[in-house]
């Protein structure tokens, strides 16, 4: 039973690790919402910080 619990201790490690790695190649996905957000930025512009109501 201890060696299961180890595993399992282990396994959820390695998940909590690997979801922090950055991949090396990144998903098409991932390249058009750069490609959206770019463009949104070119087309709008971006609002400064201090512009912002945060209450």
């Amino acid at each position: 039973m201890m060696h299961t619990l180890k595993r399992i201790n282990f396994l959820k490690l390695k998940q909590m690790v690997v979801k922090f790695i950055p991949e090396t190649v990144p998903e098409p996905d991932e390249i058009t919402a750069i490609m959206e957000g770019r463009k949104g930025r070119e087309e709008h512009g971006t609002i400064p910080h201090e512009a912002i109501n945060w209450e």
